[in-house]
């Protein structure tokens, strides 16, 4: 519930927001302030040593978080200034819906 919250604030006020910013600039913002609630969370949660996994899960973890996270907020980031706010959300809706018809499949 609070996930859809935060997100559905996230689209609304990059409406306005990628303008006034860039869209640079904008997603580089986003993403600290969701790196700062995620060391928050984990420092809160979290019962394991961050510094005692091996390296291979140190690279995973770079790899998706660059190729799974970044490049695709940038894009996001991208398209909402192009097509706008709410345009974005009614495609961004096909997401789950696509995921269901092909996990059908599959």
């Amino acid at each position: 519930m609070l996930s859809a919250i935060t997100y559905a604030s996230y689209l609304v006020g990059s409406g306005w927001l990628i303008p006034k910013f860039g869209v640079v600039k904008f997603t580089a913002y986003a993403m600290l302030v969701s790196c700062f609630c995620v060391f928050i969370h984990f420092s809160l949660i979290g019962d394991t040593d961050l510094f005692s996994l091996p390296w291979q899960v140190y690279g995973l973890g770079f790899l998706i978080a660059v190729f799974a996270t970044v490049i695709p907020s940038f894009m996001v980031s991208a398209s909402i200034k192009i097509i706008s706010s709410s345009n974005f959300a009614i495609v961004a809706g096909i997401g789950p819906i696509s995921t269901i018809v092909l996990a059908s499949f599959f």
